[in-house]
């Protein structure tokens, strides 16, 4: 990946991650778990209690890493490597006994969760892009200084 892919990634990300901020989506979370209560059969309380907080720690996730892009290209590769694990799976995929109310979520029943969970994944999408093209520009970067240093 070229200097100048990487500025605009980087960039894109940087706009996109202005669209996270703001207050959490808690009015939207409290509505789905009303919904939750009414249409699941189960304890809706023992199975779902964490959303809020397993949210939070998903969106911190993303947000760090995309607040903090321009000095992503200079960590260590062990350190990118932790961050592609990290990101590599969406909030459904990595919680999954929220998978089965995950279609209540939506523009109209829960507009700011269901914006901020698509712009994280569009995010965390665009980082792994990043770290993986930063993996391989590493990798090439020091393949030329072995070779540099073989032929010396």
């Amino acid at each position: 990946m070229s200097l100048y892919t990487s500025q605009i990634l980087t960039d894109q990300i940087y706009a996109l991650s202005d669209k996270l901020g703001g207050l959490f989506p808690y009015d939207d979370c409290n509505r789905l778990f009303t919904q939750i209560r009414e249409a699941v059969t189960v304890q809706a309380d023992k199975k779902y209690g964490d959303l809020i907080p397993d949210l939070d720690e998903y969106f911190y996730l993303v947000e760090s890493h995309s607040r903090g892009v321009a000095n992503l290209v200079n960590w260590p590769s062990s350190e990118l490597s932790i961050s592609q694990k990290l990101l590599k799976n969406s909030f459904f995929q990595t919680h999954t006994r929220y998978r089965d109310v995950e279609w209540m979520i939506n523009e109209i029943n829960t507009p700011r969760l269901h914006q901020l969970l698509t712009v994280s994944n569009e995010l965390r999408s665009m980082l792994q892009k990043l770290i993986i093209d930063t993996i391989e520009e590493s990798k090439r970067i020091n393949l030329i200084r072995q070779e540099e240093f073989l032929y010396a």
